[in-house]
């Protein structure tokens, strides 16, 4: 899918992300990302309101590079002032906390198979804004809001609702979904699943 940043989505930086900046030439956002929110930790959301001690106003220099992509085929994110980079290699974020990759510093931002592009400010507040929420609530708190899946493919294998080896199993389409949902599996996380399988290695995909 290719992506292009369109007059709208300009105005929208300028009024909603006024610390943003576009650069056609090196096709890619860049400056300060600033944001003010809380979270429901129960759902994992963000919350765009003061609700109480989750709330937190923080700032981080970031570019989103439009000419490479993310295992998700997104945009890929990268954190230029390298606050969580430093924390790291200080010890004061623990190393399983680690969401940054290191082969080229971009930043995890989650695993979202289902997410659908809906242009660049929905980006920042669906998928970036999180990411860093929840790097600056550890920070703050001495813990994550949720818990954050492992790297690579053990935490894809981590955020499926089913086992690899069950889901391309006819049998298992018509049984309850393992989220809890009450729903069955064929009408709840089996798209979803099926879509993380793809990016799983036949060796991996064990019993």
């Amino acid at each position: 899918m290719a992506f292009t940043v369109e007059q709208s989505d300009l105005q929208a930086l300028d009024l909603e992300f006024p610390g943003l900046n576009f650069s056609r030439a090196r096709n890619c956002i860049w400056g300060t990302l600033s944001f003010a929110c809380s979270c429901d930790r129960k759902d994992q959301k963000i919350i765009y309101s003061n609700c109480g001690e989750s709330y937190i106003e923080d700032s981080y220099e970031i570019k989103i590079d439009f000419s490479n992509r993310d295992t998700f085929g997104f945009p890929v994110v990268y954190e230029e002032s390298e606050r969580i980079a430093t924390s790291l290699k200080a010890g004061e974020i623990d190393d399983s906390k680690r969401h940054i990759d290191t082969s080229d510093g971009s930043c995890c931002l989650g695993i979202f198979p289902e997410y659908q592009w809906n242009g660049v400010t929905n980006f920042l507040y669906e998928k970036v804004i999180p990411f860093f929420y929840w790097y600056s609530f550890l920070q703050h708190h001495g813990e994550p809001p949720w818990h954050g899946f492992a790297h690579g493919h053990p935490g894809l294998i981590q955020a499926m609702s089913m086992v690899p080896s069950k889901v391309l199993k006819g049998r298992y389409s018509n049984k309850l979904c393992p989220c809890d949902s009450g729903k069955k599996y064929k009408v709840c996380c089996k798209s979803r699943d099926l879509a993380l399988l793809r990016k799983i290695p036949l060796k991996l995909r064990i019993p």
